[in-house]
């Protein structure tokens, strides 16, 4: 049997009270307004840190500049507004590098790229690890350089990283790691166009001929001149590889070899062009007295001597002739 008498059931702490509808319903629209006005007012900050920026971009000093990137860097730090901080840093980042102040661009950049990591923006991360590197290997830190070249490389497979990278090694005396980044830039050459792929093997002929390893720097010289001989180029840029090649046999000991191809490359020079006819005599000079061949060696010498004289009376003549048109323009004898 139940018992009639109704169980009060206990409470704790304060009861509850209910609001009639009209009055919920006026909290409520206050907290709506109070929320919105917190909207507005952090969109209108957003919207003053780009105005800032936009400032800063048509400053006409670098002090305004600074002030107004200043302001904005601030404010978006402010109100941790990510986007306003990454352009504030980008912003200055490159007016620094432009001005080459490279240890205040480093100091932008790098605080920048550490948001485009955490924030997924591949397309700027890319960028700005590009400039980092250019600017380390502006300072020659070739080492430092490495690392940020190798993370825009995460995200972007082009011959222009691929050269960088290939430039930073072989500085570093790398060439067998500067070659692999070099040669990844072959597949994308146009077999039309051997310009391009002329100018990838000079580059790692350059690497090696850096590491002092003449022998491997001989070898692709001479692919480029076989490239070049399939393509038809002018005597005048035969002549040029035809010296390299020299160059190569002559730092090899080989320096009969080496005549061989000085002696071709002089053949093909332009008998005109007096300057690099005496750098080759030079040359042919050079590896004769390494033989032990002394008479031919200042046989060369002689001619190259001869050469130079005929640039300075060329250059003379050139002088003579502007000067004799400047008196008879002023109705003056010369």
């Amino acid at each position: 049997m139940f018992s009639n008498d109704r169980t009060i059931l206990p409470t704790f702490g304060r009861p509850i009270l209910s609001l009639p509808r009209n009055q919920i319903f006026t909290k409520i629209g206050f907290i709506f307004w109070l929320l919105l006005s917190v909207i507005q007012g952090w969109t209108q900050d957003t919207t003053t840190v780009l105005h800032y920026l936009d400032n800063a971009k048509q400053a006409t000093t670098y002090n305004e500049t600074f002030d107004q990137f200043q302001r904005a860097y601030t404010l978006a730090k402010q109100l941790k507004y990510t986007k306003g901080i990454q352009l504030s840093l980008a912003f200055m980042g490159g007016i620094e590098f432009e001005r080459g102040e490279n240890p205040k661009a480093l100091r932008y950049l790098l605080e920048e790229l550490d948001i485009l990591v955490d924030a997924t923006m591949p397309t700027r991360m890319v960028m700005v690890s590009t400039i980092i590197g250019d600017i380390y290997t502006r300072e020659k830190l070739f080492e430092e350089a490495l690392p940020y070249y190798h993370q825009a490389l995460t995200q972007s497979n082009t011959n222009e990283l691929f050269q960088k990278l290939g430039n930073s090694y072989a500085a570093l005396l790398k060439p067998d790691t500067a070659y692999i980044y070099y040669a990844r830039q072959l597949p994308f050459t146009d077999k039309k166009d051997p310009n391009f792929r002329i100018n990838i093997y000079q580059d790692i002929v350059d690497a090696y001929q850096q590491a002092e390893n003449y022998e491997k720097a001989l070898g692709y010289n001479k692919r480029i001149l076989s490239i070049m001989q399939n393509a038809g180029k002018p005597d005048s840029e035969l002549a040029i590889i035809y010296n390299n090649i020299g160059y190569d046999y002559n730092f090899l000991k080989d320096y009969q070899e080496a005549i061989n191809y000085f002696e071709k490359a002089y053949t093909l020079t332009d008998e005109i062009d007096y300057q690099t006819l005496a750098s080759l005599q030079i040359n042919i000079g050079i590896a004769y007295f390494n033989l032990g061949t002394t008479s031919s060696s200042i046989q060369a010498f002689t001619v190259a001597e001869a050469l130079l004289k005929l640039i300075k009376a060329a250059q003379e003549s050139q002088i003579n002739h502007l000067l004799s048109n400047v008196y008879l323009k002023s109705n003056d004898l010369y």
